[in-house]
């Protein structure tokens, strides 16, 4: 893939040590036939150096940008493999081997999941690894694949970075998930929110999206997009507001889009939930309103251009007239992006963390 196609932020996995170190061990101990998995599915970096060498390769990430990517490194390399969320992991056969690259997961709740999520489809015997380095949180994911799978042992080293592994023993119990609800509250209104690992605030009401739910104004019958929904709570607050709102979210991870639905069930809502790369979800459509807490995080990697490609996609997306409003970071400057797509760009509230920034698409 050349680099100017590889999707944000993932292109950063070219100068990712963990993924180095991954591809290159992996590639090492993999036998021809062996059944291995990628968690974190990066550009198909890892992967493709284990179809080199002969194995039958799966990849599993929470994100459908990311699977994409791996799906056309692969057709271009024309090498076979299996692509599945992580919300939906079926393999035909369990795994012999599991590569697990930490720069992806979003915090050490979501990683104990995925560790746990690899040790249910390997082999008894088989290999659980982890790559990465100490900026990226090595010290703690190697206390998880302990706590999780078993004694690990520290194999190839480069520049700061490692690779662990630990192999999956004989008599091994999955951990079991542990789902929690909390209420949440804006003015006169309350929603019900799941607690979910790798989902922006894992379900509570941060202080930027409290900022826009003050700020934006609504209109009964509004075509509204949630974009880059995470849990979904800017449009579940908003449809307490106005119920004849017609509501869409859409986001790029399964994890968020299961979230949501389970969220909207939970507090008896209704809404389109989409997977989404960007907008091509809704491409053609119109919007009177789209809001969004823009992520520009994926896992550990931080890629303000993530959230300015969002950006620009939501003013396609919007009605004549239609607004956009947005929180940012107050040292993240989108202005000059929005007045090139939008028109009476301006503030509406701040304070010295955060903006809420608001744009209308001109007739």
């Amino acid at each position: 893939m050349n680099a100017w196609l590889l999707p944000v932020p993932f292109d950063t996995e070219r100068d990712d040590w963990g993924a180095t170190l991954l591809a290159e061990w992996g590639a090492s101990v993999v036998t021809p036939g062996q059944q291995a998995l990628v968690i974190g599915a990066g550009t198909g970096r890892i992967g493709l150096a284990l179809a080199r060498a002969g194995a039958q390769v799966s990849f599993a990430d929470d994100s459908i940008v990311a699977l994409a990517a791996a799906r056309q490194s692969f057709a271009q390399a024309k090498l076979p493999a299996q692509f599945f969320s992580t919300t939906d992991l079926t393999p035909s056969k369990p795994f012999d081997l599991v590569l697990i690259n930490i720069l992806w997961w979003s915090d050490n709740q979501r990683g104990a999941e995925l560790i746990n999520l690899a040790a249910q489809h390997t082999n008894a015997g088989g290999i659980v690894a982890i790559g990465g380095g100490k900026q990226a949180g090595l010290s703690g994911a190697t206390t998880l694949l302990e706590q999780i799978v078993g004694s690990s042992v520290k194999t190839l080293y480069k520049k700061g970075h490692h690779v662990v592994m630990a192999f999956r023993p004989l008599h091994w119990q999955a951990q079991p998930s542990q789902t929690t609800q909390h209420q949440i509250n804006h003015g006169d209104y309350a929603l019900t929110i799941e607690a979910t690992a790798g989902v922006f605030a894992q379900g509570q009401l941060d202080p930027a999206s409290a900022m826009v739910l003050d700020a934006v104004q609504i209109q009964p019958n509004q075509r509204v997009l949630d974009l880059g929904c995470g849990a979904g709570i800017l449009g579940m607050f908003l449809q307490q507001r106005e119920a004849t709102l017609a509501l869409t979210y859409i986001d790029s991870t399964m994890v968020a889009i299961e979230a949501t639905k389970r969220n909207l069930q939970t507090n008896q809502l209704t809404g389109r939930v989409l997977a989404s790369d960007g907008i091509q979800a809704v491409k053609g459509e119109q919007f009177d309103l789209v809001v969004s807490n823009p992520p520009f995080h994926v896992g550990r990697v931080q890629s303000p251009q993530l959230a300015e490609n969002l950006l620009k996609q939501a003013a396609q997306v919007l009605a004549p007239n239609g607004q956009l409003v947005i929180v940012a970071n107050r040292f993240l400057r989108y202005e000059p992006l929005l007045e090139t797509v939008l028109s009476n760009v301006h503030e509406l509230t701040g304070d010295q963390r955060y903006k809420v920034l608001v744009g209308t698409k001109a007739n």
